[in-house]
């Protein structure tokens, strides 16, 4: 999501010096009670100025769907970003004891639990 438009890529992704722009993985996620998930930059991208994920790292216990990207570029140059490229990855947490109230859990609100495709805030 580029200013609120939606696009489907077919070609190299460009993201303009100081853009910022959602973006989908390709992967779907489904994290079970007793994990916690990170999202991490990879740091060839980071090095070009990528920033992946500004806010809202974490993937909560219970969370399944696809993830969707904060992508920012911090860069003076345009990035752009191959179709199917790792930019991303994500690092595993073992809680001490499962979640108790897991994401998705009924009441609980999950705005995004089982998402696909790029996720805009729905507050």
């Amino acid at each position: 999501i580029v200013n609120g438009a939606h696009y489907a890529l077919s070609a190299a992704c460009p993201i303009a010096p100081r853009e910022f722009l959602l973006a989908t993985t390709v992967e779907t996620v489904n994290i079970p009670p007793d994990l916690v998930a990170q999202i991490n930059g990879r740091s060839t991208w980071a090095r070009r100025g990528l920033i992946v994920h500004t806010t809202a790292g974490f993937v909560d216990p219970g969370f399944r769907g696809q993830l969707t990207l904060e992508l920012y570029n911090v860069s003076a140059d345009t990035l752009y970003i191959p179709l199917g490229e790792r930019i991303c990855q994500l690092v595993f947490s073992t809680l001490m004891t499962p979640a108790q109230v897991p994401y998705g859990s009924e009441g609980l609100g999950s705005h995004y639990q089982g998402q696909t495709g790029v996720t805009a805030s729905r507050d």
